[in-house]
């Protein structure tokens, strides 16, 4: 939550700087903290959803992750903080820049820096892809209406919307950059307006309708590990169990010995 709210924050700062920039085009303060907050604030909003996976995972287990489920906020936040601190130097480089040469290296550290955001990114909207067909694929046998905590599918979905947004708005800045400041998606604010500010907007946005906290389980050891099979496995005995209950005095009347072979034969099946 307080991650949410950093990058909320600075995402605000920066559209207020950019406004104020609109009245006074020469304040360079104004210009600094433009580039500065609305280079670094996405980041914050890529850890938001690396935490609030691994929080779906603690619900529908992780069985189906390809890495262990501690790596998705270790492993990924350490790649967003690398891409902060690259954008931060490059930042700062191209506002206090005197010298084409120095605007230009300045660029250039910034692209690197967002290129590590997408290079972090990607591959883990490729892991949340993986986890969620892999687990489908096992649910497959479960009717929907019978599938654990549907609330959370819903939570599973936005996160994997704010992701695709956030990679659409890198792609952007990678590109408008590489033409320059002077480039034509540089100096035309349509672009930035929705390539930038309505994907970060709507990434962010959308946990507000779809709140954690609303969706997520209150107690998350109710909802432990999930499968398939396990339904399948544990549901079959209990059903049989009912059945013979159903029969039971006429069968055990008529052939006790028959009930007695069929006990020691599921004497092994889970209590």
């Amino acid at each position: 939550m307080a991650v949410a709210i950093v990058a909320a924050a600075g995402e605000m700062a920066g559209w207020v700087a950019r406004a104020y920039g609109h009245i006074n085009p020469f304040g360079r303060n104004a210009y600094i903290a433009q580039i500065v907050c609305l280079i670094l604030s996405p980041a914050f909003i890529s850890a938001v959803n690396y935490m609030a996976f691994q929080n779906v995972m603690d619900v529908f287990g992780s069985k189906w992750s390809r890495i262990p489920r501690k790596y998705y906020v270790i492993g990924f936040c350490i790649g967003d903080l690398c891409s902060l601190v690259v954008q931060a130097v490059g930042g700062a480089l191209s506002a206090e820049a005197t010298t084409q040469d120095q605007v230009d290296l300045g660029k250039n550290i910034m692209i690197a820096g967002v290129s590590v955001q997408v290079a972090v990114t990607a591959p883990f909207m490729c892991l949340y892809l993986d986890y969620n067909i892999r687990r489908l694929r096992e649910w497959a046998t479960l009717p929907k209406s019978e599938r654990p905590h549907r609330k959370v599918e819903i939570f599973n979905a936005v996160i994997g919307i704010s992701t695709l947004f956030i990679l659409v708005r890198c792609i952007y800045r990678i590109v408008e950059m590489s033409e320059g400041w002077l480039g034509h998606l540089a100096t035309t604010p349509v672009y930035f307006d929705i390539l930038d500010g309505l994907m970060i907007l709507f990434a962010i946005g959308i946990f507000i309708p779809f709140y954690p906290a609303w969706l997520l389980p209150k107690n998350k050891e109710v909802g432990a590990v999930y499968n398939a099979a396990d339904f399948v496995a544990l549901d079959a005995p209990a059903t049989a169990e009912k059945e013979g209950a159903g029969t039971g005095g006429a069968t055990e009347a008529s052939s006790p010995s028959t009930h007695s072979s069929h006990s020691s034969h599921s004497g092994h099946s889970p209590a």
